[in-house]
């Protein structure tokens, strides 16, 4: 039945394709090719193999099969039917960073990109590149956890500005008042090791000063809008202030003891992973608390320390786990689903073979993940930086792994950097990482990766 159709749409014959020369249905249309459906159909019955394995595959799984390219067909030729390509964001398409350590004392490696232009020294140079954000226009935010910054790049790395210094709240190291007897107060607009950055639908930014235990809002060009937060550690009541004293609100909402990330929903809330207080704080863009909650209950939870998050088109809100897992949950905190686990590649220790003899390798879909963080984007796409095991994997919403790559090139060490294509464009260690921590899905389906050990930004074009 199949050959008789794919006969009848007269596909035109193609020669068998050498290892990576395989067509990406959808990539290049609103509707796939009937060659692409062949092309499937190749892959399918073993004739054709693509490296890396990227098959339209719409019944679910990373692997092709005689009905996708049916499916696909149908497509091609106008029948109504959804097709999901779970292909690689793994083309290098763009890097800037280098090491500039730029601080109290003093600097190393920082260069002036411009001269006696309007740029100053180590303007987009790095010393540890941690979160990463894109807004609507595609401009890309980047936080410097020890130069204390913000800086700011097009979709291609020029730069565009910078805010932040360091300011320590807690012993006034640094701090200043930005406007004297103005409305704003000491160290405003300053951080303390800011790691995670989120931007909203208005192209607000919201960045995770997680020395100073707070919340700081800014708009698109830096300046400063609010702020909210303090310490608390809800375990020893350390600090803790009920906010709102007989009101609904309990000791610690809206104090931290973490603020290793955090993430804006497209249902116009803020999520924030409170850390070593085992729970995920929700507010509204103004920073007023709307709800908490912990995951497993009781003494269990204090296995929960959340350190990544992120938030779908459906409001689902993700965030890791125990035992290196990824936790899914509802807008409102109810627990739906978690996948993933411990494996260390580097050893084999934890991992497993999830479909043994079947397209699917060791340890895949797991992760061991130190800081490394996660983003929402491209339709259903999760994608989670696996920084142990020096890469990034691409789940579907349901927990299915999509796709991954990357592997360990540190330029600082002794290392396995390779040349991707030889004598092509791209250079050593272009795809791979040392020390990923930061990742966003940009528009255009490009996704974004910081390296705090490499210094730079990684650009990549999902298929």
């Amino acid at each position: 039945m199949l050959f008789s159709i794919l006969t009848l749409a007269a596909v035109p014959k193609m020669a068998v394709a050498d290892a990576g020369d395989c067509g990406q249905p959808l990539s290049e249309g609103p509707a796939p090719l009937a060659s692409d459906c062949l092309v499937i159909l190749q892959a399918a019955v073993s004739l054709r193999t693509c490296e890396p394995a990227c098959v339209c595959a719409p019944t679910g799984g990373p692997a092709a099969s005689a009905t996708d390219a049916l499916l696909c067909l149908r497509v091609a030729t106008g029948d109504e039917v959804t097709l999901d390509c779970p292909c690689a964001c793994d083309r290098p398409a763009g890097k800037w960073g280098s090491r500039c350590e730029l601080n109290e004392m003093g600097q190393a490696g920082c260069v002036d990109p411009d001269g006696d232009g309007p740029l100053e020294l180590g303007d987009g140079q790095f010393s540890e590149p941690y979160g990463v954000a894109v807004d609507a226009a595609g401009n890309v935010y980047v936080t410097d956890r020890s130069t204390h910054r913000i800086q700011k790049f097009d979709a291609d790395g020029n730069f565009l500005g910078k805010w932040g210094s360091l300011c320590r709240l807690s012993d006034d190291t640094g701090c200043v008042d930005p406007d004297g007897a103005g409305p704003l107060e000491l160290g405003d607009g300053q951080f303390s090791e800011p790691v995670g950055v989120a931007v909203d639908e208005a192209g607000n930014v919201y960045v995770g000063d997680d020395g100073n235990r707070r919340i700081q809002k800014f708009d698109s060009n830096g300046n400063f809008l609010t702020k909210w937060g303090s310490a608390c550690f809800v375990l020893q009541i350390e600090s803790c202030v009920d906010p709102d004293g007989e009101g609904p609100l309990e000791r610690g909402d809206g104090q931290f003891i973490e603020l290793p990330d955090l993430a804006v929903g497209g249902d116009g809330f803020v999520y924030v992973p409170d850390g070593s207080n085992h729970r995920i704080q929700k507010f509204d863009l103004d920073g007023n608390f709307i709800a908490k909650w912990e995951a497993y209950g009781g003494a269990a939870t204090r296995n929960f320390i959340p350190r990544a998050i992120a938030v779908d088109e459906a409001a689902n809100v993700y965030s890791s786990g125990p035992d290196h897992s990824i936790e899914q949950f509802s807008a409102d905190g109810l627990q739906l689903d978690n996948w993933a686990g411990f494996c260390r590649l580097s050893d084999g220790a934890g991992c497993t073979d999830p479909d043994g003899p079947g397209p699917l390798e060791l340890g895949d879909g797991q992760q061991f993940q130190f800081g490394g963080k996660m983003a929402a984007g491209h339709g259903d796409r999760l994608y989670s930086v696996d920084d142990g095991n020096s890469r990034v994997q691409s789940f579907r919403s349901d927990g299915t792994l999509v796709s991954k790559w990357g592997s360990e090139c540190c330029f600082d060490g002794v290392n396995e950097c390779i040349d991707p294509d030889g004598d092509g464009p791209l250079e050593t260690g272009d795809g791979q990482f040392c020390g990923p921590r930061g990742i966003a899905a940009g528009p255009g389906k490009v996704l974004y990766v910081a390296e705090a050990q490499n210094r730079r930004i990684q650009r990549f074009d999902c298929r």
